[in-house]
């Protein structure tokens, strides 16, 4: 069987790297995994997932807190909140094909924009909450 977060993960680039709308913000197929080093901006990196069992006597019932980040290299903040409102839109509440495992839910939790330290940069976070079962 496929670990719940592994499905997770997969279905959620599956749906990011779909979207001609996300690719026309990002500039083509920049969601990662992980970055590769000196990743062109703006880019989506799906990191990271952590998993919870909270079935108890439920069975497998697994909590997921997901994190997308985004970076962009524009002056300001108005790419990097573009690209997530774009994000929102694709996974709050979406409605997801898991391998193995069922969705029961995806919601956005909260969102945050800053401009790094150094101020060459501004780093965006999308962090959802999702729920998954297994199928039967």
């Amino acid at each position: 069987m496929t670990h719940p977060g592994w499905a997770l993960q997969k279905a959620v680039y599956a749906s990011l790297a779909a979207d001609t709308a996300l690719a026309a913000l990002v500039g083509g197929d920049r969601i990662h995994d992980a970055p590769p080093r000196a990743a062109a901006m703006p880019y989506v990196a799906l990191d990271p997932i952590v998993t919870t069992d909270i079935g108890a006597s439920l069975g497998e019932i697994h909590e997921h807190r997901l994190t997308l980040v985004v970076w962009s290299a524009g002056k300001g903040k108005r790419e990097a909140l573009a690209i997530l409102e774009r994000l929102v839109a694709l996974l709050h509440d979406a409605d997801l094909a898991l391998d193995d495992h069922r969705l029961v839910n995806l919601r956005r939790e909260r969102e945050e924009v800053r401009v790094t330290d150094d101020r060459r940069a501004v780093r965006g976070e999308l962090r959802l909450r999702a729920v998954t079962e297994p199928l039967a």
